[in-house]
């Protein structure tokens, strides 16, 4: 009976195993990292790795000089900069990266409508096609733009959405709507210099090797599948004693 109950338990654990893999659809990869990087899927923090899937609503927080890159499958990129946490989230084909803390920049393939958002706890921005950063911390929310244009609203009573152009900034503080744009100051001007010109550099060379990179994916989820099984399979399910002791 309890050979029984053991082989049942161990069945419905391995078909929930396999409906979880099949049932969620990954919405991007990790395409490159450095330092303590960790993802949050299913109540469970993992560290990141190359070809890894990230699914909507999943975490992603870099420490101390670490940062993540990522590319969905429309092949807008983000890189999630050192001290960053920020949530993946996907609805109906629209993505959104919700920053909580730190700093995020995208390289957006341009499109006719918005179909990728970063927010934070005081704004959104919209964007069409175009490379920025939105960096956001105890002082508010800053978006600089170094190609194409993107759109600003602040959150909260009184709403203003603003348009901000290449080479320009703004700023949401909390209680306050979008400042005007300004020039970007040196900050953003030695950041577009040393960190993005390489980011896009990458990424150009990463949409032309999509099909590779989601092949790649494809082998990393079997490997993880895998892994799952062989968990459940080694588990030790021990069934309460019935009766009198």
């Amino acid at each position: 009976m309890t050979d029984k109950f053991t082989g049942l338990c161990l069945a419905f654990l391995f078909a929930s195993a396999c409906c979880c893999f099949a049932a969620v659809s990954p919405a991007g990869t990790i395409l490159d990292f450095e330092g303590k990087v960790t993802i949050l899927r299913e109540d469970k923090w993992d560290d990141a790795e190359k070809f890894a899937p990230v699914y909507e609503k999943s975490f992603v927080k870099t420490s101390d000089a670490a940062f993540a890159e990522i590319m969905f499958d429309d092949e807008t990129a983000v890189r999630f900069e050192e001290n960053s946490e920020a949530e993946i989230i996907s609805d109906g084909g629209n993505i959104e990266v919700s920053l909580k803390s730190g700093r995020v920049t995208s390289s957006v393939v341009p499109g006719e409508e918005a179909a990728f958002f970063v927010s934070s706890p005081l704004a959104i921005i919209g964007v069409r096609g175009t490379e920025f950063t939105v960096t956001h911390g105890e002082k508010g929310t800053a978006a600089a733009v170094y190609k194409g244009s993107v759109e600003m609203e602040n959150k909260g009573k009184s709403p203003k959405k603003i348009k901000v152009v290449k080479g320009k900034q703004s700023f949401v503080y909390e209680g306050f709507q979008p400042s005007e744009p300004i020039g970007l100051g040196p900050e953003y001007v030695k950041y577009r210099k040393e960190v993005l010109n390489q980011f896009v550099k990458r990424t150009l060379k990463n949409r032309k090797n999509r099909d590779k990179i989601l092949l790649k994916r494809m082998e990393q989820r079997q490997s993880e599948k895998d892994a799952l099984i062989k968990e459940i399979k080694d588990r030790k399910i021990r069934p309460e004693k019935r009766g009198h002791p």
